[in-house]
């Protein structure tokens, strides 16, 4: 019998880990950052000890004369599992909601509650079944994260290309460049998703292209036309920015995560690379404003400019919840519109800059979620899910606004410093619905590698020849900071994946 109460102790606590296990399978776990899971491993923690001690009051209040607490508390744990699968389940009701809003909310949350009782009046007549089943399914659990995980993390293989690529001919030359004596602040500030203006001409998003790059060049910036994205994936587009090399090309072995690409490289500070070589050479100080894709973590190299610890924690942990019951309990916890820090950061730019810092400044936007209405103001209201037709809409309206907010950007920087350094531009392109592509007559691989590239730079770099792609942008700022030795590299673009595509995932492939 202690045996029994033992196992049944075991098996509810091993329940709250079983779903980090499932999440972290072989699309989740290429992709995630070690502090992600750590973040998730609390969060379930937190909840594992809360269902513990209110079994212990309703045991004690309740349910004492029904059934001892260690199958009371299994019960309990069983039905908190249960419930990470609450909205696969309200996918069979859906018919229900499009009729009577919150209708199929209300019939899954009385099956839980009839399965719940069920349980509780027939838990000594399936206890051992059950026991005998979970144990087997989470022995199960575990063997394939066990594979994965060594598959997508401890992979020896991975670490080496890495390597080979920091050491490779076509890295920047740390050895060429000198410690920037002019001091001059750069700032990269990147669009999400942001077209060039040729494309966002031809789909009727801006009204004219050379209106636009008069009005550009009116506040000082240079818009390069000729101008492509490296790698169509945001992970290895800015780890090219940071890094003035490609991070992976097409000879090389298959990768099978994240690890060495960004955000991840800058944030682990354990393992050396080109960018924080290039950090300390120069002596600049590097400061990040990320978002809720890739949140800043401060480390050696890295400072921080993000301010709202908590629904940073959130944000974390909302994806690892998102089928559950409880990702209601987080819809709480909302980033308001004028909450929003990288458009705050570029829209009031009140900072107080020094000399010789590198800014980061990573905006979710023109793409979604959307947050700009057609009037710029920044919401909070505008759904994710839309027609295809809406949300091209809703596209022009953040692109627009976003141009906007650059020229304003120009005047603002210029009144602490007009030998600044200011990288404008897209970290890869965007393309709609197959429909309207097809009804503009654009390629949607073509409009993936042409983002928006606009820079102000001083006034003795303009003869400089412009980058053509951005893994010259940060060579280009280096040769502008005075140190001539830099050349740049042959422009190419290269096809990339990301984990859903599993056939292809991990290699490259270069396109003309």
């Amino acid at each position: 019998m202690v045996a029994d109460r033992k196992t049944l102790i075991a098996i509810s606590i091993f329940l709250f880990f079983v779903p980090i296990l499932s999440f972290l399978n072989e699309i989740n776990l290429p992709q995630i950052l070690t502090i992600d899971i750590y973040s998730i491993i609390a969060s379930q923690v937190t909840l594992l000890i809360l269902v513990f001690f209110l079994s212990v009051i309703m045991h004690k209040i309740i349910f004492k004369d029904y059934t001892d607490f260690q199958s009371f508390f299994f019960i309990n744990s069983l039905t908190v599992y249960l419930l990470f699968f609450f909205k696969n389940i309200k996918i069979f009701f859906f018919i229900l909601h499009e009729k009577f809003f919150l209708f199929d909310d209300f019939i899954v949350i009385f099956i839980y509650l009839f399965l719940y009782v069920f349980l509780i009046k027939f838990e000594k007549k399936l206890s051992n079944f059950l026991l005998r089943f979970l144990s087997i399914y989470i022995i199960l659990q575990f063997c394939f994260f066990s594979y994965n995980f060594y598959n997508f993390k401890l992979n020896i293989d991975n670490k080496k290309i890495y390597q080979d690529n920091q050491n490779g001919s076509t890295s920047i030359d740390i050895n060429k460049i000198a410690k920037d004596h002019k001091d001059e602040t750069i700032f990269f500030i990147i669009l999400d998703g942001m077209i060039s203006l040729d494309l966002a001409e031809k789909l009727n998003i801006i009204k004219s292209e050379n209106e636009v790059i008069q009005s550009l060049k009116n506040n000082n910036f240079n818009y390069e036309k000729n101008f492509y994205n490296n790698y169509d994936a945001t992970y290895l587009s800015l780890a090219s920015l940071l890094q003035g090399d490609y991070p992976v090309i097409e000879t090389d072995k298959k990768y099978k995560n994240r690890d060495q690409f960004f955000p991840a490289f800058i944030l682990d500070q354990r393992k050396d690379n080109s960018f924080f070589q290039i950090l300390r050479k120069t002596k600049k100080q590097f400061y990040w404003l990320g978002n809720p894709w890739a949140f800043c973590q401060t480390n050696n190299y890295i400072k921080c400019i993000n301010s709202e610890q908590t629904y940073k924690f959130i944000t974390k942990i909302k994806t690892f919840y998102y089928d559950s019951a409880f990702f209601y309990f987080f819809n709480i916890f909302t980033h308001k519109g004028e909450k929003i820090e990288y458009i705050n950061f570029i829209t009031n730019f009140d900072r107080e800059f020094k000399d010789n810092e590198i800014y980061l400044i990573h905006v979710l936007s023109p793409h979604p979620p959307y947050v700009f209405n057609k009037n710029c103001d920044v919401v909070d209201t505008i759904s994710r899910y839309h027609s295809p037709n809406e949300a091209m809409i809703h596209y022009s309206n953040a692109y627009n606004c976003l141009l906007e907010i650059i020229n304003k950007l120009s005047k603002s920087i210029d009144t602490f410093n007009e030998n600044n350094m200011v990288f404008v531009l897209g970290d890869h392109g965007w393309s709609f619905d197959d429909k309207i592509m097809k009804e503009f007559s654009v390629d949607p691989e073509e409009s993936r590698f042409k983002p928006f590239f606009s820079y102000k730079v001083p006034s003795r770099c303009n003869q400089i020849v412009a980058p053509g792609s951005i893994v010259n942008i940060l060579r280009f700022a280096l040769i502008c900071a005075g140190n001539k030795e830099i050349t740049y590299l042959e422009n190419m673009k290269f096809k990339t994946f990301y984990e859903s595509q599993t056939e292809n995932f991990g290699k490259v492939f270069k396109i003309d």
